[in-house]
């Protein structure tokens, strides 16, 4: 959606770590590198709360790994 932000099964989740304003992240290439990380493996969506707006945060993992780590690894 947003490079840090996913639909899934109807709820949007907003990847707890993520913050597309980081330099070197527009927001088209932050959602392209969310979504290949999303799919890549197996996904795991831990939740960690909710925001005014009754989304949810988690901690997102695919494949055990974070994916907001994986996402800013590949911006650094």
């Amino acid at each position: 959606m947003d490079g840090a932000t996913f639909y899934q099964g109807g709820r949007k989740i907003r990847v707890q770590g993520l913050d597309v304003r980081e330099p070197g992240m527009t927001s088209e290439h932050a959602t392209q590198r969310l979504q290949r990380a999303l799919d890549g493996g197996s996904l795991s969506v831990e939740p960690v709360e909710t925001d005014a707006s009754g989304h949810l945060i988690a901690v997102v993992r695919v494949n055990g790994r974070n994916v907001a780590d994986t996402v800013r690894a590949v911006t650094n």
